[in-house]
């Protein structure tokens, strides 16, 4: 048995976004896109079509790369490189699931 002072979260994007980086930033952009995909919503409620939830989560996606996007640039910036493919999805993955309810990040122990 593994002591559990040895246990060590599985960072799912393996070190390029710390963890506490990690939930914070799923946190503004869950934020962010639900306000934006809920004014898409009732934008389409006003002119009289209903958005399917299939719509719904397009819109979500397209919206979170736009999201992850403007961090890569902020990290550009900064002299960081950007995001590799890997951590990028993990990123999306993350806030799709905090968005449609599949709670906050939950951390892997190893």
């Amino acid at each position: 048995m593994i002591s559990p002072g040895l246990r060590q979260p599985i960072d799912p994007t393996l070190g390029e976004i710390p963890i506490d980086q990690l939930r914070v930033l799923v946190r503004t952009i869950a934020d962010t896109v639900g306000k934006r995909v809920a004014r898409k919503v009732q934008d389409s409620h006003a002119l009289g079509a209903q958005m399917t939830s299939e719509a719904e989560k397009v819109a979500s996606v397209t919206e979170v790369h736009a999201e992850l996007a403007r961090f890569n640039e902020s990290r550009l910036r900064t002299g960081l490189p950007p995001l590799t493919d890997f951590s990028h999805e993990a990123a999306l993955e993350s806030v799709m699931a905090h968005i449609y309810g599949l709670g906050e990040i939950d951390v892997l122990w190893g």
